[in-house]
C-alpha cells in the first residue's frame, strides 16, 4: 500500500521506523525546518529517535503500549546523545536543541505525533533527560 507520496504506507509522518521493512524514513524537508528552528541537536535526535525504535524491533521490545514505546525512545535518544556529547560530536547547546524540540513536540509535530501517542511535551522531555541521568529506561 502507498501514502500517496509512492511510498509505503508505514511512511505517513516527517519522521518513522517502519517495522515491515526495517527502514527509518526521514523527511529532508522536515529535518531541515527542525534545524532551522532549533538547531542541529533537534536533527539528531529525531534520528536517535528512529534508531532506538529499530533497536526495540530487534530486541522484540516494541509490544507495548506505544506511548511507552515512544518515551523509552526518547530515553534511548538521550543515552547516545550523552555519549556524543561527552566524545566532543555535539554540545551542551545540542542538547538544550534537543530538549527544545522534544517540549514542543507533543503539540507540534505532524499529527501522529500526538501527546496521546507519544507523551507530551514534558513527559518527552523528562524521558529524555532520564537517558542523560543513566536511567535503564525501561518503560514497561
Amino acid at each position: 500500500m502507498d501514502n500517496g507520496k509512492g511510498l509505503p504506507a508505514c511512511f505517513t509522518t516527517d519522521a518513522a521506523f517502519c517495522p515491515q521493512m526495517s527502514i527509518i524514513y526521514l523527511d529532508n524537508d522536515f529535518l531541515n525546518q527542525q534545524n532551522a528552528t532549533y538547531g542541529r541537536g533537534a536533527v539528531a535526535v529525531i534520528v536517535a529517535h528512529e534508531y532506538a525504535h529499530f533497536i526495540q524491533h530487534q530486541l522484540k521490545w516494541d509490544n507495548q503500549p506505544t506511548f511507552l514505546n515512544e518515551l523509552q525512545a526518547d530515553c534511548f535518544a538521550d543515552k547516545w546523545f550523552a555519549t556524543t556529547v561527552a566524545h566532543g560530536t555535539f554540545t551542551n547547546d545540542d542538547t538544550l536543541a534537543a530538549l527544545g524540540s522534544l517540549l514542543d513536540a507533543g503539540a507540534d509535530y505532524a499529527s501522529p505525533f500526538t501527546p496521546d501517542a507519544h507523551g507530551d511535551g514534558s513527559q518527552r522531555a523528562d524521558a529524555f533527560l532520564a537517558g542523560l541521568n543513566g536511567s535503564d529506561c525501561k518503560y514497561r
